[in-house]
């Protein structure tokens, strides 16, 4: 699906296929816990967690703040908290926060109720949905032995009905001004209402199903790439709006070295098929499609092995294209379409951007 996202350009689609970026973010954190039921009953527990805005509220002195600091030392620890912990470190005990990025913790807890919390993330900016973690332990008595069930779980913020809403919602609110943008710049050479048409009645329930597979491959949120047995579903979708998705020998995984060329060829003829000049009145030849494609940053010759014959030109078709222009149009698409989506839905783009992305990606997004 990367190589799906990383090529698909084109005007109405590329709006659709945005929302199947992962909201999640490249920060890696790390985090250690160890626990260890004594014969007794006693855990014995140890952690090893960032300084950072992961720690629960009841382990740091001031409230934590949005965006939330990168900073260590801004994390100061209460020190009620750390005398939860039975376990001598100068680190925590201490709780200053300029001595280290991580916190190193240990002791002895009678029951899994009394482990202090050690992750709290927030669903910015939702501050009401937090994920922590949460442990579950139980005895079953066997008579002649005891059998220990425990498990550890980071909970979740996002629940699948306000899932499938949001991504209904970012549809609706996305393609209408982005569709409106691609006019404002373009209208005047080329007439999109076929291929908005295409984006509203085909893609958009086809996006749909797509992300309610990655709903399901992810448990929430869009951190997971596609299951093998999710891609013939995908493929069988995607046959319906005339892609061929090309998948490799074993159909477990998108074969990348023909994605390239099937995509290309596909938004050449849908262009061919769904855009029209302002000038003739007619849908595009091959020629003037791949100068549409140049327009927004694609070179066809490069990414397609089997070029259709082209049309008869006309003197009015757009053939040739000055490369500072051709060059310009997604720098003109990003420059007005947040301005476009705020007249249109009287929100701003980043409010929703990171409201959507709490309801879409949870806490644990990035």
């Amino acid at each position: 699906m990367r190589h799906l996202l990383r090529h698909f350009r084109s005007a109405s689609v590329a709006v659709l296929f945005a929302v199947l970026v992962a909201v999640n973010g490249c920060d890696i954190r790390k985090y250690s816990v160890m626990t260890r039921i004594e014969p007794d009953g006693r855990l014995n527990r140890g952690v090893s967690i960032p300084r950072d805005w992961t720690l629960p509220p009841e382990a740091l002195v001031a409230p934590k703040t949005y965006p939330p600091s990168t900073q260590p030392g801004d994390y100061i620890l209460n020190k009620e908290w750390a005398d939860l912990w039975s376990q001598e470190s100068p680190e925590l005990k201490a709780g200053v926060g300029e001595s280290g990025k991580t916190i190193v913790a240990g002791g002895e807890f009678p029951s899994a109720e009394h482990i202090p919390r050690n992750y709290h993330l927030i669903a910015y900016p939702l501050d009401d949905r937090a994920s922590t973690n949460r442990i579950d332990h139980s005895l079953d008595d066997c008579l002649l032995f005891n059998v220990d069930n425990w498990t550890e779980t980071i909970t979740e913020t996002v629940q699948l009905g306000e899932f499938v809403d949001t991504v209904d919602e970012m549809a609706l609110m996305l393609l209408p001004p982005f569709q409106t943008t691609v006019d404002d710049i373009l209208g005047k050479e080329y007439d999109f209402k076929d291929l908005h048409t295409f984006g509203r009645e085909r893609l958009d329930p086809l996006v749909r199903d797509f992300v309610l597979l990655l709903y399901e491959a992810a448990g929430a949120g869009f951190g997971a790439k596609p299951r093998p047995q999710d891609l013939p579903v995908m493929k069988n979708r995607l046959r319906t709006i005339g892609f061929d998705l090309p998948l490799n020998e074993s159909g477990d995984d998108v074969d990348g070295d023909k994605m390239s060329t099937v995509l290309t060829d596909y938004v050449r003829d849908l262009f061919r098929t769904t855009v029209r000049l302002r000038a003739t009145g007619r849908y595009l030849n091959t020629e003037q499609a791949e100068q549409l494609m140049k327009r927004f940053g694609w070179e066809p010759e490069k990414d397609s092995t089997s070029r259709p014959a082209s049309g008869p030109a006309t003197a009015t078709s757009p053939t040739s294209q000055p490369a500072t222009q051709e060059s310009s149009v997604w720098d003109s698409i990003a420059e007005a379409f947040p301005q476009r989506f705020e007249v249109m839905n009287g929100r701003t783009l980043e409010a929703m951007w990171f409201l959507w992305g709490a309801r879409i990606g949870g806490a644990n997004r990035g």
